[in-house]
């Protein structure tokens, strides 16, 4: 999670046009691209991350998903496999994927696509952005059980496609 990492800017349509340092991505709330990947158990539970306390956004927040900002010229899919292998563990997983969506926050705009797994192996905390988790249905994530949650996840969760692949 290096401040000086470069991301892949984008305009309200979602058309690359430029690149800038994370810090500077964060400090100015510039629009970008992210992956939220939603890891479900063959039961239907979902993944639920608490983020680490030295993240640069949402620092020891409920999470549920996996993900991240995407590098200039990097692909949703291809920074989707590589954020579930540095924050997870998880590789050679199946990603589908379901939607894009465009979320807003004061300081905050990110294009974000959306994608969904299932995995019944082992989880391993790699990079340290990670402090904790476990699987837990998807309804008490939406009924607000865990608190505070970051806010794009939550709205990405509240899409209608998101659902455990069959």
């Amino acid at each position: 999670m290096a401040d000086d990492e470069r991301v892949q800017l984008v305009n309200i349509g979602n058309r690359p046009c430029g690149a800038a340092r994370r810090r500077d991505v964060r400090q100015l709330g510039l629009r970008h691209r992210a992956t939220f990947i939603f890891v479900f158990n063959g039961q239907g539970d979902l993944f639920l991350q608490q983020r680490a306390k030295n993240k640069d956004l949402f620092p020891g927040y409920y999470d549920a998903a996996a993900g991240g900002v995407l590098r200039p010229g990097e692909s949703y899919a291809g920074n989707a496999q590589r954020e579930l292998a540095e924050e997870l563990g998880i590789e050679d997983a199946t990603l589908t994927p379901r939607d894009q969506f465009y979320f807003e926050a004061p300081g905050y705009k990110v294009w974000g696509q959306i994608f969904v797994t299932c995995w019944n192996g082992p989880i391993k905390f790699n990079d340290g952005e990670v402090q904790d988790g476990c699987f837990v249905p998807p309804q008490t994530v939406l009924d607000g059980a865990y608190t505070p949650m970051t806010p794009d996840t939550l709205s990405a969760l509240r899409r209608p496609c998101v659902a455990p692949p069959i």
